[in-house]
């Protein structure tokens, strides 16, 4: 890709602007005084840009003390609200979405007239409902909760104690979870009511902007960073994350963890690109000295590039040298350039979330609308919450040893497994970060290079706390019926038997189970004990309890169960599956059976009759009696071997074969 789409305008590359950095987990805010005083009575006007990180339930985001008004300035979700004394309001849409810059501007008429311009759109104040008995209460309280902070503001920038003196608060100087967690950039105050034009003039970041007081920067908490940058990263769209650090790896290597975090490797096209690269990536890198590896699809002839090896990238302290070096061996800094938007996935248990790509000065790597965070410190990698709980870590120097199927600590010292993920939804992602097909998960065949897609394979998910494996799914649960008999293997004349191998199927659905993975006919041998399943009754067999097995019941009772759907996209253990209910499973139970079945020979015209030995089948009551046949599904199959000196054929369903 290229570094930019486009190159930024002359104004918007040269002028700088102050962009301040709301910490994640930590107490963000900032005292402001406008550097000139504004008259009491006088209209005027506040503007800023906005960014958010992460969608909060509330975040203070300003508090403005000027002249006789007081304004406080919050953000719920994607909701704006203004509150005054005497005036509020509520801006719904458009809605603040995260990780898009938003223009603000609070524009005050007078005490009973405030409008609110959110991206270009205007809207008014209202006055409190008279209906509300206790918003003067609310107001009031509301009203010394603003002064004391004022007085705290006041105190944490100059010591002073003065209420009359204009100040602006930003974000929370002593909470760390009503901050706005993001960025506010190109603060300004006017003294006087900007109009719609004045708006979309101070949008297009124009020099013709209308000329501000200024503002004076008088404290910010510790955790907070304020950087300058170009009107070019507030105003126009961004192109790409960039990231980078210290890995010393081959080319191959380097291209596919840059792919695996959803990004290519930097493919300049030209000696421009490279003078951008040589002041952007050590921004990043904090190193003024770089050695990474350039994509293929460097315009090496362009550049001056030997064809031969693989491109890279030489920076030293400001400048720049395209040269090209055996592809096996190492570069010392890996940098990935990742579109704006593209992100990874976070699977925590049986949850999903999307993580986005931090910016330069944010605190964390990556983060999610919902303010789960995966953070990077002192060698070692943290996923927490918005509350600042630790949910796992893992030590490691590199974005690699993070990414995939892994194993990470939790609070407590337990274990468990935790994905971090650029794979699509309808994919598995294997333990290095590959990915494969979901519905190659759990088919007996490994995929991944670490075979980790056949790993922790539970088909039956844990059936729920009233699950009962002695009753039956329903009050009239049809099973149906499959009969082979595959061999007489002993006519015995005098005791009036006979030997039969047969194989004996029942289906059956059971809504009340979930299963993952299903893919063709799955083996579920383990899960017999677990689950109900129906039991037969052979009468006319001779043996105690009607059945003698050849090895052992274990040995010859068989489950199975094969999905009529493709399933549902769930989380499950950390891992994405695919989920079919109960009802979409068929279930088999194979009983191969060695059976003796009492049969009364009449020999009278011996060889030239046909003799019948009739063997029934009945479901065994369970505790609800709630089981039948299935009529549309009862079958009895299978060409029978001749025994010596006799002769078989298949009789009707539920017997078994005649026999001479």
């Amino acid at each position: 890709m290229k570094l930019l789409d486009r190159p930024p305008s002359p104004f918007l590359a040269e002028d700088l602007t102050q962009e301040l950095v709301f910490p994640f987990g930590e107490t963000g805010g900032a005292v402001l005084r406008p550097k000139e005083e504004l008259d009491v009575d006088a209209p005027f006007s506040l503007c800023l840009w906005m960014k958010a990180s992460i969608q909060t339930s509330f975040a203070k985001m300003l508090v403005s003390f000027i002249a006789n008004s007081t304004i406080f300035l919050s953000r719920s979700g994607t909701m704006v609200a203004l509150r005054t004394e005497f005036q509020l309001l509520d801006a719904l849409d458009p809605p603040m979405t995260p990780r898009v810059w938003h223009h603000l501007c609070v524009v005050r008429h007078s005490h009973d007239h405030f409008q609110l311009f959110l991206d270009g759109l205007s809207f008014s104040s209202s006055p409190y409902p008279t209906n509300d008995t206790e918003v003067n209460e609310r107001r009031s309280r509301n009203m010394r909760a603003l002064m004391a902070m004022k007085k705290s503001a006041l105190s944490h920038a100059d010591g002073r104690n003065d209420t009359q003196t204009s100040i602006i608060i930003l974000g929370a100087l002593e909470s760390p979870y009503d901050i706005p967690v993001g960025r506010m950039a190109d603060l300004r105050v006017f003294s006087h009511a900007v109009t719609l034009k004045d708006v979309n003039v101070l949008r297009e970041c124009s020099p013709d902007s209308p000329r501000d007081v200024g503002l004076e920067l008088l404290y910010v908490t510790p955790a907070m960073s304020i950087r300058n940058v170009t009107y070019a990263r507030v105003c126009q769209p961004e192109r790409f994350h960039v990231i980078t650090y210290t890995e010393y790896i081959s080319h191959k290597d380097a291209a596919s963890l840059c792919g695996k975090l959803g990004g290519s490797l930097p493919n300049p096209q030209d000696f421009t690109d490279l003078r951008l690269m040589t002041e952007i990536f050590p921004r990043y890198s904090r190193k003024k000295a770089m050695y990474l590896w350039l994509s293929n699809s460097t315009n090496t002839t362009a550049l001056g590039i030997m064809e031969d090896w693989c491109p890279v990238l030489n920076i030293q302290y400001g400048g720049s040298l395209p040269m090209a070096a055996p592809c096996d061996t190492w570069a010392r800094d890996f940098v990935c350039l990742v579109p704006h938007g593209e992100a990874l996935s976070l699977l925590y248990r049986q949850d999903e979330v999307t993580l986005f790509y931090g910016e330069e000065g944010d605190n964390f790597l990556m983060i999610s609308e919902s303010g789960l965070s995966l953070i990077h410190r002192n060698g070692t990698y943290m996923i927490k919450n918005y509350m600042g709980t630790n949910l796992g870590s893992r030590i490691g120097s590199q974005i690699s040893s993070a990414l995939g199927l892994r194993q990470w600590e939790t609070f407590g010292g337990d274990v468990e497994y935790i994905t971090i993920s650029t794979c699509l939804s309808e994919e598995f992602t294997c333990r290095n970060g590959d990915c494969v097909a979901l519905r190659k998960r759990c088919d007996k065949l490994p995929d991944c290079d670490d075979a980790s897609d056949e790993d922790d394979c539970r088909y039956l998910l844990e059936p729920p706390a009233t699950y009962r494996s002695y009753v039956s799914p329903s009050d009239n649960t049809p099973v149906g019926l499959n009969v082979s008999v595959s061999n007489i293997h002993d006519i015995n004349m005098k005791e009036n038997q006979i030997g039969i191998t047969a194989e004996i199927r029942l289906n059956w659905t059971d809504s009340r189970l979930t299963f993952t993975n299903m893919f063709g006919k799955i083996r579920l041998d383990e899960v017999i004990g677990k689950i109900w399943h129906p039991n037969i009754v052979l009468i006319g067999a001779k043996y105690e309890n009607n059945v003698k097995l050849r090895k052992g019941i274990d040995d010859l009772r068989f489950l199975y169960g094969e999905s009529s759907t493709n399933g549902t996209q769930v989380v499950v253990n950390s891992s994405r599956a695919l989920m079919s209910r109960g009802k979409d499973i068929d279930l088999q139970l194979l009983l191969i059976l060695d059976l003796s079945i009492s049969c009364s020979y009449n020999l009278t015209l011996y060889p030239f009759d046909v003799q019948r030995c009739a063997l029934k089948l009945a479901l065994e009551p369970d505790l609800s009696g709630a089981t039948r046949w299935n009529e549309h599904h009862l079958h009895v199959t299978g060409a029978l071997p001749r025994p010596p000196s006799t002769r078989s054929r298949t009789s009707s369903c539920c017997t078994t074969p005649a026999t001479r």
